[in-house]
This record gives C-alpha cells, structure tokens and sequence, in this order.
C-alpha cells in the first residue's frame, strides 16, 4: 500500500526533495532546516525585546530578517509544522526559546485550534515580541 498523497496534491519541492534525497537524509533535512530557522528567529527576540523595552517599535529591518525565514518554511507547510510541533513540545532551554516556534506554528498554522493555544500558553514577553513582530 502506497502511503503517500497523489503527486498533484504535494508541493514541487517535496517533490524535488523525494527525488533528491534518501528518506532518512531527507528526514535529517527537514529536522536541521527548522532548527536553524528556530535558532534565527530566536536570535531576533533579544532585539524585538530590547526594541519593546527601549518603548520603541520593531524595526523595518528586524521585520525584514525574520519575514523570509518564515517564507522559507512555508515551502511545505506540512513537513515545517510538524517539525517545528517537535521543537515546541520539548522542553525549552529558555522559557523564550518557544518564540520561533510560537511564530512558525501561528503563521503556518493561523486557523489551527491546537496551535492557537499553545501560542496563547507562551509567556507575555514572548506573546508582546511575537505581537510586535507580526504588527
């Protein structure tokens, strides 16, 4: 039995990546392309957060450096939320460390109830950054 979806129905790029790449080198892909975008958008909260507390608005360019990080992901949808779910249900080393993946799953995912509240279960801080990035 063949488990996946139709080929109309998956992008061209799991398509290209299918073609490309054994599953387990793909599975390891998925895992450190969205590890990496986690680790940048992280690196940004410090300057969203310094920004907020200096009572000043996030930058244009700040907005600038994280929009194609998260365009990025959006190349399967299906295969960054899932990665990025399994980021978002470890522990975080720090409590803002769950800002990426509260970005990721609240621009990937904008009518999924599940993701929804585990957006609105992060800290304010986080809550205040991720507001003031997507405004």
């Amino acid at each position: 039995m063949n488990d996946k979806p139709p080929e109309s129905s998956r992008s061209t790029s799991a398509l290209a990546l299918e073609r490309l790449l054994p599953p387990p080198a793909r599975a390891a892909w998925e895992r450190a392309f969205v590890t990496f975008a986690c680790d940048e958008l992280n690196g940004l909260y410090d300057r969203i957060v310094g920004a907020l507390a200096a009572g000043e608005p996030v930058s244009p360019a700040l907005k600038a450096r994280a929009l194609p990080l998260v365009q990025a992901l959006s190349w399967d949808r299906e295969v960054a939320a899932r990665r990025t779910w399994e980021i978002a249900r470890r522990a975080p080393d720090r409590p803002e460390d769950s800002f990426a993946p509260a970005l990721i799953l609240n621009v990937l995912l904008p009518d999924d109830a599940e993701a929804a509240a585990w957006v609105a279960a992060r800290p304010p801080e986080v809550l205040a950054a991720l507001a003031a990035l997507v405004s």
